[in-house]
């Protein structure tokens, strides 16, 4: 089955030769050749993966930078390696990292992103890594599997089927929804350090992926259409967070909560369905447990109030 939450990033060692080695290549191994890398399979539909961007950092076996390339939009960079073994490849899609800055392992294990890197415009933050890696007229390609570093939750269609008596046909005006107490530092891409969060999205300030808003009537029976997108970057392992569904019902405004537990990179969770019974007071909250599943397999839970 396709995963649409992976990429492969294919390493074509391509030669630029025409018939056989050249004869100072033979008498000297130690020269460069010209590699090409190229990104290829898989990458599923819709903006959340788009590649804008692509960085290839090669690392030697002591951990020293070698060389690095990048492309934009094309998929492919062409960068020099020593012929050799125990290399080691990152990639990181949709990341602008200035040229030099990182000159070894280390460096490139303390790489971190936020929230505020992503945006589905020019994609989603994507990173990946392969160890041991040989390079030789043999050992000619290697696949490193890239994850987003962020997570997606999906809203399905709200229904007004309000049941409450006097509030049953009054006027039902879905005016948004947000995840709210999400953290704003930033993760560790490869490294995996997490850190207690220091600072949080203030409902007042929230970036675009975080909210969406709907000022849209809903007629009693009927439903809002399609699915909502959020993305959220997680900076503690099962990370929880909640969203909130906000309604206007007969002029006064009600807040429906959602309670999402165990959130995690590069993985999806998906709330098939809300429909609302019954009028929300006194900050009443309703907990879902979610588990884990991948971005193409999320699992489904159909709501009522």
């Amino acid at each position: 089955m396709k995963r649409f939450g992976t990429l492969i990033l294919l390493l074509l060692i391509a030669l630029h030769y025409s018939c056989a080695v050249p004869e100072s290549l033979q008498a000297h191994p130690e020269e460069e050749l010209p590699f090409k890398i190229t990104l290829t399979g898989t990458k599923g539909d819709g903006p959340d993966s788009r590649i804008s961007r692509l960085m290839v950092f090669l690392f030697d076996d002591r951990g020293l930078l070698e060389n690095e390339g990048v492309s934009n939009g094309s998929g492919t960079v062409t960068i020099l390696a020593l012929p050799g073994t125990g290399r080691t490849i990152y990639a990181v899609a949709n990341l602008d990292i200035p040229p030099g800055s990182i000159p070894d392992i280390p460096s490139m294990e303390r790489l971190t992103t936020s929230l505020t890197d992503n945006d589905l415009q020019n994609g989603l933050v994507m990173v990946g890594k392969k160890g041991n890696v040989s390079i030789d007229m043999v050992h000619q390609g290697c696949e490193i599997e890239i994850g987003r570093t962020c997570a997606r939750i999906i809203l399905g269609p709200i229904h007004n089927s309000l049941e409450d008596e006097g509030w049953d046909h009054a006027e039902f005006k879905l005016l948004s929804a947000f995840m709210k107490d999400v953290p704003s530092s930033p993760y560790g891409a490869f490294s995996g350090s997490y850190s207690v969060p220091a600072e949080f999205y203030r409902t007042d300030a929230l970036p675009n992926l975080l909210i969406h808003r709907y000022d849209a009537l809903i007629p009693h029976g009927e439903s809002s259409s399609g699915n909502v997108f959020f993305y959220l970057s997680p900076t503690l392992p099962g990370m929880s967070c909640c969203l909130v569904i906000e309604i206007l019902i007969g002029g006064i405004t009600h807040e429906y909560e959602i309670h999402l537990e165990d959130i995690r990179m590069n993985m999806s969770y998906e709330i098939s369905s809300v429909r609302i019974r019954r009028v929300i007071e006194d900050g009443l909250v309703t907990d879902v447990a979610v588990s884990c599943g991948e971005w193409t397999e999320s699992p489904t839970h159909d709501l009522e109030f």
